[in-house]
């Protein structure tokens, strides 16, 4: 006999708190309830399986709003009841003017967010189409993009509601909010670590402002430790350590698709030496698998009134293709992002560039030692490297002229590391 899981309990008897379990059964996918069986698995039976099926029966119908779906069986070698509850088309299910949902092996009152996600779903709503809180917003930033993405002259009410951002009965919705120049949702925490988690450079926080200025505040944040000139004779290259169409689209997935109703949490974008790590709050959509957020195969945005502003000023290309162009920027590197899932979070870590499109052989040998071992001396260099001495100390001075490391200390003490500053273009 299987223990008591997500989808299964056991009652030894017939008492109203089965009653909890069928709202959250109702709520989740399902699962069944056996009578007569304790909580250690034991048969024990129940002395009127009839009297009990009766029972259930009616406490079910008495008691759960909206009514649910639900069989009943009984096992008459046995003496026990089955009560088997199918996933309820009508969610949310209450009993006791509560709604509950399972977790693990119990049921547990939902909190205000998982019971609202279920309102909006069963009303066919989406969070940022409900009415904003506040309808005294104002929208410089927004209507600057709008007169030079779209060339309006001057954006009025005809345009927010072409946008879906004023609609009749509601007003200004929230995606309007999350544009406004005031937006009081959370905003996004932007850090920059040394070599550890230890050593933070630089920290900022990016809120009360429209989701365009968080956008573009965290560019110019990437821009201050990822771009570099490389400088080849009298030419300048402009140049990445992480793709940035990688990062662009990573932060507006971020901001278009995060679960805005969990109002505790911020945008986290975390930049290390060789990597970014960027996480939204809230899990994948309803309906949604891993495997079809990596592929793209579905489109299912969770804010689609937001995405659509976006769209129309040009910063997203198409709904659903973000994660696709992320993976097609490192279609030539070693190194490729990885997703993490989870209930509350996505994260999405990038690596920084292999350098193989931009550096010889030789140099990307010792700038891979560097990067694997760094802090790292110019004899630890030369034993992984099995460069000699003058070798190593030419690949050195030309890494360190293309910005790409730096020395750190002196004389017997000097270590290499990745550049933390490389030389921005002006």
């Amino acid at each position: 006999m299987k223990r008591e899981t997500l989808d299964t309990e056991y009652k030894e008897k017939v008492t109203d708190t089965f009653l909890k379990t069928v709202s959250a059964f109702s709520n989740g996918e399902g699962g069944v309830i056996t009578f007569g069986i304790t909580d250690d698995k034991k048969v024990v039976g129940l002395s009127n399986p009839e009297r009990a099926a009766l029972q259930i029966e009616n406490k079910i119908n008495d008691s759960i709003q909206p009514l649910p779906q639900y069989r009943i069986h009984m096992d008459t070698e046995n003496k026990t009841v089955s009560l088997q509850i199918s996933e309820g088309p009508f969610k949310p299910y209450y009993w006791g003017n509560k709604a509950y949902i399972r977790h693990d092996s119990s049921s547990v009152e939902m909190d205000m967010m998982q019971l609202e996600t279920l309102v909006l779903q069963k009303k066919n709503m989406d969070f940022d189409a409900l009415p904003a809180s506040d309808q005294q917003l104002t929208f410089q930033t927004l209507e600057n993009e709008l007169i030079s993405k779209l060339q309006l002259e001057k954006p009025g009410t005809d345009t927010f509601k072409s946008l879906g951002l004023l609609k009749p009965g509601c007003g200004y919705t929230i995606a309007a909010q999350l544009l406004s120049d005031r937006n009081e949702f959370p905003g996004v925490e932007l850090v920059r670590y040394g070599m550890n988690e230890n050593e933070i450079q630089n920290r900022l926080t990016v809120e009360n402002c429209s989701v365009l200025t968080m956008y573009k505040e965290a560019e110019k944040f990437f821009n201050l430790y990822f771009r570099s000139e490389l400088i080849n004779g009298s030419a300048r290259e402009e140049y990445y350590r992480i793709p940035k169409n990688a990062f662009r689209e990573a932060v507006l997935n971020a901001l278009i698709h995060r679960d805005w109703k969990r109002r505790n949490s911020r945008i986290l974008i975390r930049m290390y030496n060789d990597s970014i790590k960027i996480s939204s709050p809230g899990g994948l959509p309803e309906g949604i698998t891993p495997e079809e957020y990596l592929q793209d195969d579905l489109s299912v945005p969770r804010n689609p009134d937001l995405a659509y502003v976006f769209l129309r000023l040009g910063y997203i290309e198409r709904l659903g293709s973000g994660i696709r162009r992320i993976l097609s920027s490192y279609q030539d590197q070693t190194g490729k992002p990885e997703f993490a899932f989870s209930k509350n979070v996505i994260t999405v870590r990038l690596p920084s560039l292999s350098y193989q499109a931009n550096l010889s052989k030789d140099q990307n040998t010792l700038f891979a030692a560097i990067k694997e071992n760094q802090p790292i001396s110019r004899k630890e260099i030369e034993k992984q490297t099995g460069f000699g001495r003058s070798k190593t100390a030419k690949l050195l001075k030309e890494l360190t002229d293309l910005n790409l490391i730096e020395k750190v200390g002196n004389g017997p003490s000097i270590r290499y590391t990745l550049n933390l500053h490389p030389a921005l273009i002006h």
